[in-house]
Parts: structure tokens; C-alpha cells; sequence
């Protein structure tokens, strides 16, 4: 029983509850309500992806051809599958987003669900880089030591000027041979 109760309270510190109250010119209304989320596991970023993939029927926004589905219903698509998965609890006239007329409404809840989210990346390099140590130290007993390590741990940059090397390189291209 206790097991259970340690895992209910280290469960809340995860838990977000916030309300919205905005008001929609496009509905002449106010659109009033409380929300709960939750901070986001990696199973979640995946169910996140599934989600957008099949609002956009496998289709997306390439960033370096712009080619593909418009940014913004990129964007859109992402919004709404965080939603999906991130919100424990809705008030009744959130629950089909695809409905709403007034994107407003969905950038004001998810604005808030992305400043939740926000609050757990560390907010300096120093704390970037201890967060990266540390992850790395509770791992160093399941990582193979015979394998090269440049293919099992992952590197933060040190700066962000290395950063920005990173962000900076280009992907090349790859087309099927035969093809334009």
C-alpha cells in the first residue's frame, strides 16, 4: 500500500491544473474553463507523432523544400495531438478541437501546457550540461562497454555555438536512383 501511495504523490508534481478564460470575437463568446495535464513521458511524444502523422494522413511540412502540407497546419496538427494526450481533464467544449473556429482558443490552452512543459528544461548551460552528467551517470551500468561510445550516448553541445553548428548543417537530400 505504500508503494502505491509514494507512486500517487511523486505522480502529482507532474500534474498541472490551470483554467482559461478568453474571449472569442469570432463567437462573441467567452470560452471559461479548467484544465488538468500532466508533463509529458517519452511514451507520450510518441503517442504525440502517431497522433499528428494521422490528423495529417502521413503527410507533413518539409522546412527545407516548404514543400508538403502548410506550415501552420503543421503546427496545427501538433497542437492538437498534444492536447489529445497531455489533458487529464477538459471542460466539455474542448473535447473536438477540430470544430473550433477560432484558433485562438487552442494557441490559449496550449500556451499554457507549453509553459508547463517549459518549466522542466533547465533554463542555463550549466544546468544543461549537470542535467546531461547526471542522466549520463544513471546509465553508465546499462551501457555496453564494448561498443564504440560515439554510437550509444549522446553528446549536449558545450555552447551554443557548437549548438548552433548542429542546427546550422544541412541534411542531404536522398532520392531513389532513376528518379528527378
Amino acid at each position: 500500500m505504500s508503494e502505491a501511495l509514494d507512486f500517487l504523490t511523486e505522480e502529482k508534481q507532474f500534474i498541472h491544473t490551470f483554467s482559461i478564460k478568453y474571449h472569442s470575437k469570432i463567437y462573441k463568446k467567452t470560452f471559461e474553463g479548467t484544465f488538468v495535464s500532466k508533463k509529458m513521458s517519452i511514451g507520450d511524444h510518441l503517442k504525440i507523432g502517431i497522433i499528428k502523422s494521422d490528423l495529417l494522413e502521413g503527410k507533413c511540412h518539409d522546412l527545407e523544400t516548404g514543400k508538403g502540407v502548410p506550415k501552420e497546419v503543421d503546427q496545427l496538427a501538433e497542437m492538437i495531438a498534444i492536447c489529445r494526450v497531455v489533458l487529464i481533464r477538459k471542460p466539455d467544449w474542448f473535447n473536438d478541437t477540430l470544430t473550433l473556429r477560432d484558433t485562438n482558443v487552442l494557441f490559449a490552452v496550449c500556451r499554457e501546457v507549453d509553459s508547463y512543459e517549459s518549466s522542466f528544461r533547465p533554463f542555463d548551460e550549466e544546468d544543461a550540461t549537470e542535467a546531461h552528467q547526471g542522466e549520463a551517470e544513471e546509465s553508465e551500468g546499462s551501457v555496453d562497454s564494448s561498443a564504440d561510445s560515439s554510437d550509444t550516448q549522446c553528446s549536449i553541445p558545450a555552447s551554443v555555438d557548437e549548438d548552433k553548428k548542429v542546427v546550422d548543417k544541412k541534411v542531404p537530400s536522398i532520392r531513389q536512383i532513376g528518379t528527378v
